[in-house]
Order: structure tokens, then sequence, then C-alpha cells
């Protein structure tokens, strides 16, 4: 009977890739702080699209330094569980349609995500609530939803393909 043993892990972690992931954490922080006033209009959704068409499932490293820096810098609640989750989401999903990488197609996928944000996001509060909790906060939240989803269109129509090619550009040297 032949044992099995655990071959280590030769993962050699490229300073480059560390430091290039960090900055488009930080990027993603930023752009979201920067148009925080403009209730659902944001650049998050376009980057992490382009992150998504470029780096794979990788992107979910910047995503995931954007999600603990609004930790960080805003505090803990309830909405911090779902920016855990409904990032990653966004990621999953661009990352099993790559193959359809259009911007058009992009654009329409980025609307319909803004249209059902704050659906993804009532998730945590059926939890602590149930549906006297989680109901009001979707509907409630439909007006900003409608928003989200014609800024993400645009956005993602008109910024989707100069991120992407921009990001193509810088890689090369990073990775």
């Amino acid at each position: 009977m032949k044992q099995f043993t655990q071959r280590p892990l030769k993962i050699k972690p490229n300073l480059k890739q560390i430091t290039l992931f960090a900055i488009l954490g930080v990027v993603l922080f930023v752009a979201q702080v920067v148009l925080a006033a403009i209730g659902n209009v944001e650049l998050v959704t376009v980057l992490i699209i382009a992150y998504t068409v470029v780096f794979g499932l990788k992107a979910l490293i910047p995503t995931y330094i954007f999600a603990f820096l609004e930790i960080m810098v805003y505090g803990f609640g309830i909405w911090n569980i779902m920016y855990l989750y409904v990032w990653a989401i966004l990621v999953v999903l661009i990352y099993l349609l790559k193959a359809f990488e259009n911007k058009i197609f992009f654009a329409v996928i980025a609307a319909f995500y803004g249209l059902f944000f704050g659906t993804l996001c009532s998730i945590p509060y059926f939890v602590a609530g149930g549906a006297s909790l989680g109901i009001p906060w979707v509907i409630n939240g439909i007006p900003h939803d409608i928003v989200h989803c014609v800024s993400n269109f645009v956005l993602v129509f008109a910024a989707y393909e100069p991120i992407k090619n921009t990001l193509k550009k810088i890689i090369k040297p990073a990775v």
C-alpha cells in the first residue's frame, strides 16, 4: 500500500504581483471614496470587471483588499458582511462569462448587477431580522438600484476597454 505524502506547495510570492494587487485594491477604494457623494454611481464595478478579465480569479485579491479597506475606514457593521461576498460574486460571474467578452455584453451584465445589488446586499438583513427587515431593505433600495443599473451600464460601456487595455500594458512588466 502506497502511503500518501503531501507535497509542499511551491508558491513563490512575486513581490511585483503582490504590489500590483495592493495598488489595484487601493485604486478600488479611492474610486469608491471619490464618487461616494454621488449615490450609486461608482467605478468599482467596471474596475472589478476589467481586473477579472485581465487577471482571472486573482482579481479576488484586490477586491478583498478593497473590502478590508472599507471595513478599516468605515468600521464594522452588518453591511461589511455583504462586501465580503457581493463583489466576489461579480468576480466569479465575469470569470465564468469572460469568453463572451464584449463591452456591450459586460455593460448589460453590470446593469443587471447594479439593479440587483440591493437584493444581493439584503441577505444579511434577512438572516438578522427575517423578512420584516429584509423585504423593506429591498423595497427601499429600488430607486437606488435603478440609478446603479443605469450608471453601471454607462460607465462600463465608456470605460471598460480603456481600463482593460491600460491594465494589459502595465502588467507585462509586473506579472
